[in-house]
């Protein structure tokens, strides 16, 4: 099992295991090194400490007034990947930290970005990253037929 299918499992035990729902209780603390988020809460649910080197990507804030992330994680994040910063500085999570002025919008990078300089993405083990994804139908589509791909094992 990957890495980030054992975060998935162990996130998803935890919260089975709080007993918490998953609409989830506001403040959740980030305790693994991968934080994917889907919910689609009004309130941020992480907040707080995050260790050198934790990665979130968060996918359910993709619309009017939804907040997964508290906006005080994008002034820690080394790497503030989005998919599409229009979409990002209007919806999602990035939108809430730059209205608290704590991010400009030029602070936030794209994907194709980071796939065509690799040097924008993470530099260091310990670097904080985030990935807001609001959904781009495209990139949407191109996931799915490498997803697909991959489980078939062809290229």
């Amino acid at each position: 099992m990957s890495t980030l299918a054992k975060s998935a499992v162990l996130q998803s035990r935890w919260l089975r295991d709080r007993g918490d729902s998953l609409d989830c209780q506001p403040g959740i603390t980030l305790q693994f090194d991968r934080n994917h988020h889907a919910f689609t809460s009004v309130a941020p649910i992480s907040r707080g400490n995050v260790r050198p080197g934790t990665h979130i990507t968060a996918v359910g804030s993709d619309g009017g007034g939804r907040q997964e992330l508290d906006p005080q994680l994008f002034a820690k994040a080394k790497v503030r990947a989005v998919d599409s910063r229009a979409q990002c500085t209007q919806y999602g999570d990035s939108s809430f930290a730059i209205q608290q002025g704590l991010l400009a919008p030029d602070d936030l990078i794209e994907l194709g970005e980071i796939s065509r300089n690799p040097a924008r993405g993470r530099q260091s083990d310990a670097d904080i990253t985030i990935a807001d994804l609001t959904g781009v139908a495209i990139q949407d589509i191109q996931a799915a037929k490498l997803a697909v791909s991959a489980l078939r094992g062809s290229p």
